[in-house]
């Protein structure tokens, strides 16, 4: 897994999603501890003035083989057939030496389980990686595997899901972006 730190860009993409957080009033950051998730929990943290709890249950994924290459190198060394595989069934893929999806997704389960009862009524921030944080989507709402495909997320980007025990869960938000970007 690659733990490389933000880049200028990323660290815009930080400060913007943090003007968004600092509107809420958040209890707690979850943070991925890999340092590119640390540093926008940290930006988001001193804007918000509350600490980031490192949380291995948001880690990113291992991609094991796949680490680091892209879609052609893949094909090159693993073949299309096993990027196939991945597109038709995200969930139920396994990375060569790295993660299976559906054992990501139960963790997630897992910990917005916790997450809910936990801090049930307050705002918790959860800075993850792209990947994690669609299939804790599909963890939260229940959905088919095939919907990971359908979900469109930008780094920096925020979205807020409220949950109550009389309510369940609702989606508030997703994907917004700040000033970050002019189109």
């Amino acid at each position: 897994m690659s733990d490389s730190p933000l880049n200028e860009n990323g660290l815009r993409e930080a400060a913007s999603a943090a003007k968004v957080v600092a509107r809420f009033e958040v209890s707690s950051i979850h943070s991925s501890p890999v340092r590119r998730a640390l540093q926008t929990a940290q930006i988001i943290s001193d804007a918000c003035g509350v600490p980031v709890v490192q949380d291995n249950d948001f880690i990113d994924v291992n991609y094991g083989g796949w680490q680091g290459l892209k879609v052609s190198e893949v094909a090159d060394q693993f073949g299309s057939e096993a990027i196939e595989a991945w597109k038709r069934d995200p969930v139920g893929f396994e990375f060569p030496g790295g993660d299976r999806l559906s054992d990501v997704l139960t963790r997630l389960k897992d910990a917005l389980s916790r997450l809910f009862n936990e801090y049930e009524g307050l705002n918790v921030c959860v800075v993850s990686h792209l990947a994690v944080l669609k299939l804790a989507f599909l963890a939260a709402f229940e959905l088919p595997s095939e919907w990971f495909w359908r979900l469109e997320l930008e780094n920096g980007s925020v979205s807020s899901i409220l949950y109550s025990q009389e309510r369940g869960i609702i989606l508030e938000t997703w994907n917004f972006v700040s000033d970050m970007k002019v189109l």
